[in-house]
Order: structure tokens, then sequence, then C-alpha cells
């Protein structure tokens, strides 16, 4: 069975417009100001950190995104932008220094060819 691998490469601005409209999906508390720097590590918890620098004592400075968060952030990216992701395929997010990035795997079932 052939296998396909692709590996998405997400720059600065995909992970801020990822995340920023993931957190304003799905209800995460954020400040009304731009995003001021994302920080990206290898934590589970907090793969993506967004910082912002907001006047509002009462607005986080500071909003953690988890892996799994980060994920689905990408996966509504690459579907509001019209990256195709087969439903099928297995998706894993790779972090590397300050690179995000997300393989997609697919496994090719074939028939046999009947002569």
């Amino acid at each position: 069975m052939p296998k396909e691998l692709r590996k998405l490469v997400f720059d600065d601005a995909e992970l801020r417009a990822a995340a920023y409209d993931y957190c304003l999906r799905n209800s995460v508390n954020i400040p009304q100001a731009p995003v001021d720097e994302i920080l990206v590590s290898d934590n589970d918890a907090s793969v993506l950190v967004l910082r912002f620098s907001s006047g509002d004592s009462n607005d986080p400075k500071e909003v953690p995104l988890s892996r799994d968060q980060v994920g689905a952030a990408l996966i509504k990216f690459c579907s509001a932008n019209k990256i195709p992701l087969p439903r099928v395929a297995q998706k894993i997010l790779k972090v590397d220094g300050q690179e995000v990035s997300m393989m997609v795997s697919v496994q090719w079932a074939t028939k046999p060819k009947i002569d």
C-alpha cells in the first residue's frame, strides 16, 4: 500500500492568525488587543503562548494553548485557506525550535488489478 507523508510548516503570521481565530471561536479569554508575540515550546500544555500588551489588569497578558488546541487551530486554518487535509489522514503536530509543523500521513488502500 502506498503511503503519503506531507509536512506543512506554518510561519509566525499563520500561527498568530490560527491561534487568535481559535481563541475567538472557542471562548478562550483573550484581551481586546493585538498579539504582540507568540512563544513556541515543545511542552504539551503550552505549545503556543500568545503574549499581549493589554493595559487592563483584568485581561491576561499571556494565553497558553495546548498541543490539542494548536492542532485544532491549524486544522481550521487549513480548512479556511483551502489547504487540503484528508479526514482519514493521521495528523501530528511537531515543534522544532520556533517552528511548528503538521505532519499529515495517509495510507492509501489499493485494489489488486484483475486481468
